[in-house]
This record gives C-alpha cells, structure tokens and sequence, in this order.
C-alpha cells in the first residue's frame, strides 16, 4: 500500500521509528539495521511492509530496498512470520547472537553474516565470524539472491557446499 514513508523522524529506538509526514505520525516496527541509520538524522525515508493478518496491522519501516527485498523474500517461506523475519534481519552489538550463528553452523545449518563494507553495526556479524559461526560474509546486496539461491529458488551461486 505505501511504498515509502519520508519525513521528520520523531522518535527512534531499536525497535521502532515515528516519522511525521505533513502532521501524520507513522509508527514502524524497525530493524537495528535501519535504527542505526537514523541516528543524528531528522529527516528519513523508510520503505516500508504492511502486514495485515488475524493479529492486526503492522507497519514495518526499512532503510533501504536490499534489507526490505530480504524481508519480503524471508516472509515469504512458509511458516516464517514478520516478526521471525525481522529478527532475521537484524544486528547487534558485541557478542548477541554469535553463539547462536556458531550453534547452527556446528548443526549443519547455514549462516550468513554481513559483511563489514555494507553493515550498519560490525559488533555481532564480527563476533559471529570470530566463532566459526559464519559459513559466508556477504555485503548486504548479496544477501537476498544467496537466501534465495539457498531455499531451493535458484541463482547464480547455487547451494550451500
């Protein structure tokens, strides 16, 4: 329904962005990823996701087209929800989610960690590949067609070894 709200960001935490567009306050439910992008700024534009099912309607906010394209394709699975793909989405600080990534990886999942070059916080991406807990570093671009590639939708680099 909106492909982007741009605006005056009124008020942002790790969680969530209100920006206000012409006296209209926008609540979005964020990743960290586009959380930290709106540090220090007072204008913003997020693309944004509606999701309207038997719980009610939720307006998620992105900084970017790449991190939505991963959103949409992640909810897209069945059985994944908005809300599990979000956390998918999101970064850390420090250690967060670091022996979680090395869990799945010494479990024959797969992981990916974001690459330096194209990631808003290092902290846990950096911690993850420290551990072995990731199977690949890819910038955020690359991400989505390497999801895709991985559940079975094709692509250029094919499955996981």
């Amino acid at each position: 329904m909106f492909y982007y709200i741009e605006g005056n960001v009124v008020y942002a935490e790790p969680s969530v962005a209100v920006i206000d567009v012409g006296g209209v306050a926008y609540k979005m439910t964020v990743s960290y990823n586009t959380f930290a992008s709106l540090a220090g700024k007072d204008r913003a534009k997020l693309y944004t996701y509606l999701s309207v099912s038997e719980n009610g309607i939720e307006l998620y906010g992105f900084g970017d087209t790449d991190e939505l394209d991963v959103y949409k394709m992640l909810t897209s699975i069945s059985g994944v929800g908005p809300k599990a793909a979000l956390a998918v989405l999101l970064t850390g600080m420090g250690r967060d989610g670091a022996d979680g990534c090395k869990h799945i990886a010494d479990a024959g999942g797969w992981t990916i960690a974001e690459d330096k070059s194209t990631c808003a916080v290092f902290g846990m991406p950096a911690a993850a590949i420290e551990v072995g807990g990731a199977c690949e570093v890819l910038p955020r671009g690359e991400i989505p067609p390497r999801v895709r590639a991985l559940a079975g939708g094709g692509g250029k680099q094919g499955a996981a070894p």
